[in-house]
Parts: C-alpha cells; structure tokens; sequence
C-alpha cells in the first residue's frame, strides 16, 4: 500500500488527466477458511427469550450494498494510480437447523430451519494501480491493490421456525474485529461517462481469531457496480 500511496506524487508530474466517479455496487459476500460453516444450530434462552447463532461466519452468499467517490490519475502511457472512498455493508448467510435450548436448569436441543445473517456497515478506501486499454470509443482499466476497510458497526439477524411452528429471533453484536484488509482486483469498462464494474476481493484478517487454536474465517466479495464521471 505504502508503494501506492507514493505513486501519486510521481503520476501527478507525468499526468494526462485526472477523473472523478461516483460509483454505486450490489455484489455478493461470505467467509472461507476453516470457521466458516453452511449451517449451524441457535443457542437460545427461553426464559430471557433471546438467541445467538453458534457460529455466525456464514459460507454462503448474501446481497450487498455500497457508494463510493473515485479519483483516477491517467498517465499519458495510460497507467493508472487513483483511490476508491466510500461506504458499505456487507453482509454473509448461514442456514438454521438446530436450537439448543436452555430454560434455567436443562438443555434441550430440537430441529428447526431458518437462517440467520452477520452484518457490517464499513467505510472502505482501495489505492489502486492499473492499466487502461483503449479500443475505439470504448476502454477497459485493469486495477489492483489492497483495501482497509474501518468497521462502523455490525449486527446480526435472523429468523428461526421451530417443528411448532413458534418463531425464534436471533441476534448479537459481539463481533470485535475492527477492520479488514484485503486483496482487491477489478475490470472496468468505460463508456462515455459511464463505467460499468467487476471485482473481487478477498480478506487477509482471521474473523475468528477469537476461537484459538487452527480456526479461522476470511471474507469474500464479489463486486459488481457502475460509476458515474463527472
């Protein structure tokens, strides 16, 4: 990152010119590694009424949401430095198929089915090398680099059905991991004002490690967006 940062300072005396976007994304996000699970039970407290997935590091996919500015630097080789700064929440799925039940004296576990999400609101800055490719009326900007990602805050929620049919909500704040870092790759390809979008990225901080031992769990995103020059 430190060799990224200090590129602009050299592109900016060999720059052809400077765009500004606004970019808008959807995508999708879950965790690897060996903590992250498809599916998990709930631990739930009838007498207090309240429930927390065991393990909320979700293998599978949910939908997620940002905006951003973004600021390039084009050389007159059509190298590219420039940054991304913006704000997300991402958001992972794991299924439901158990709860334990704890009323004040015994355990009790029982089938169920649902499924539960972990959120995180971040605010997301990506420097970025790259290069663009020019056909015509039309480019394509191949970038690279790493984003850190300031968590905001995080939550998670879900919604569990018993063999009853009751209904059991789940949720817990207790996700203590600040910040993410992570490896990012994306394709862009420009037309007019508008750049369609696709990346992926991939977390380099352990979710999990809190749980000691060979645990861990890793983000994921695939990213796909559309940005606006102005």
């Amino acid at each position: 990152m430190i060799i990224i940062l200090s590129g602009f300072c050299f592109a900016n005396s060999f720059e052809q010119k400077t765009e500004t976007s606004l970019s808008f994304n959807s995508g999708l996000f879950s965790f690897a590694g060996q903590s992250a699970e498809a599916a998990t039970f709930v631990n739930y407290n009838s007498t207090t009424k309240s429930g927390y997935t065991n393990n909320a590091y979700g293998s599978r996919n949910a939908l997620c949401y940002g905006f951003s500015l973004q600021r390039n630097h084009i050389a007159s080789w059509n190298f590219i430095l420039g940054f991304d700064l913006g704000y997300e929440v991402l958001r992972s799925k794991i299924l439901i198929d158990e709860i334990a039940d704890y009323d004040g004296n015994t355990n009790t576990n029982y089938p169920a089915t649902g499924k539960a999400f972990l959120n995180f609101g971040y605010v997301n800055f990506f420097p970025h090398i790259g290069y663009r490719i020019k056909a015509k009326n039309i480019s394509l900007d191949i970038t690279g680099g790493f984003e850190l990602a300031l968590k905001v805050k995080s939550w998670e929620n879900g919604n569990v059905k018993t063999s009853d049919g009751s209904e059991v909500i789940t949720t817990n704040n207790a996700h203590s991991n600040l910040f993410d870092f992570r490896r990012r790759i994306q394709i862009a390809v420009n037309y007019k004002r508008i750049s369609p979008y696709i990346g992926y990225s991939v977390g380099l901080v352990n979710y999990s490690n809190n749980s000691g031992g060979a645990n861990d769990a890793f983000a994921r995103m695939i990213r796909i967006g559309m940005a606006y020059r102005l």
